[in-house]
């Protein structure tokens, strides 16, 4: 198991993530893969993010989640972990999503061809 590293404590018990994992080797952040996909979507970096259930946000979170596991090859729990905590449960569902829209929908074919490319130029 990849080591994980820890900022400190917030909100109680709930430990926050550092915004680059050992599993990176440099070529991307965690924060910058965000970026990266709030950009695409054109939707706000904090609002994205924060504990909504909005559509929008949903799915920019799933589509986080996938390129995490994809180029950071991070676990579902650090994945989680960087999402506020979120269950590794969610994050295996999450992937599944993303992965089915992607087979199914010409346009989620898209979206994941045009954020590769821009992954990629990182």
């Amino acid at each position: 198991m990849t080591p994980i590293i820890f900022a400190g404590l917030k909100r109680g018990k709930q430990l926050i993530y550092i915004e680059t994992h050992p599993m990176s080797r440099g070529k991307i952040s965690t924060r910058r893969l965000k970026e990266i996909i709030c950009g695409y979507f054109s939707i706000d970096f904090d609002y994205a993010f924060s504990k909504t259930r909005k559509r929008e946000c949903v799915r920019t979170r799933q589509w986080y989640a996938f390129f995490a596991r994809k180029y950071l090859k991070m676990t579902y729990q650090e994945i989680g972990m960087t999402l506020g905590g979120l269950d590794h449960a969610t994050i295996l569902h999450a992937e599944k999503i993303i992965k089915n829209e992607i087979e199914r929908y010409r346009e989620s074919e898209d979206d994941y061809k045009k954020i590769n490319r821009i992954i990629l130029r990182e």
